[in-house]
């Protein structure tokens, strides 16, 4: 939506359809730039990049080992995430958490009303959302039996407060979303 890229001339209904093609996608350089950013349970607030300075507040989790999918997934980008935060990880072992959207910078050149094309794609974060713009295309598929210990009480709580308030901002930023596009 225009709102998103309010620097790209939108169509007459206030949509930019922006392309990127494999080269983009799978440059060495796009790859790499993944490499050990951030997990997070939903996208920081606001549109912020995860950087130094917030890494605690929003980091569940790293990206390693981002590359080009194989077989049925080659036209896919993934990689594999390391989550250290016990409630995600139930979350999406229990598959009630498991699509995800990708926190990127990139240049967009605009190519007519309505259209644009994707360069120099360079990752922040992957964050794990309800419903990404992609559905169940991008999500995490492998969710392998995970053993660990139990969290106390005490941390629970905080802890399922924390996990019920970024979905409830991603919610909210979703509906906001489709406000603007209706």
């Amino acid at each position: 939506h225009t709102s998103e890229v309010p620097e790209l001339e939108a169509d007459t209904d206030g949509i930019v359809t922006i392309f990127r093609d494999s080269a983009c996608l799978f440059a060495p350089e796009t790859l790499a730039s993944f490499e050990g950013k951030a997990v997070t349970l939903g996208h920081p607030p606001g549109g912020a990049d995860v950087d130094p300075y917030n890494f605690k507040d929003y980091a569940v989790g790293t990206i390693h080992n981002a590359r080009r999918g194989d077989n049925d997934q080659s036209d896919s980008l993934v990689a594999d995430l390391l989550i250290f935060d016990p409630y995600v990880i139930k979350a999406v072992t229990s598959k009630r958490l498991t699509e995800l959207s990708l926190g990127y910078t990139s240049v967009e050149t605009s190519k007519g009303p309505g259209l644009a094309y994707e360069t120099q794609m360079s990752g922040n974060h992957v964050a794990i959302v309800p419903v990404g713009r992609n559905g169940p295309l991008c999500a995490i598929r492998d969710t392998g039996d995970i053993s660990m210990a139990e969290p106390t009480p005490k941390d629970e709580k905080t802890d399922i407060a924390k996990l019920l308030k970024g979905l409830t901002e991603q919610m909210d930023a979703f509906a906001a979303r489709l406000d603007k596009i209706e």
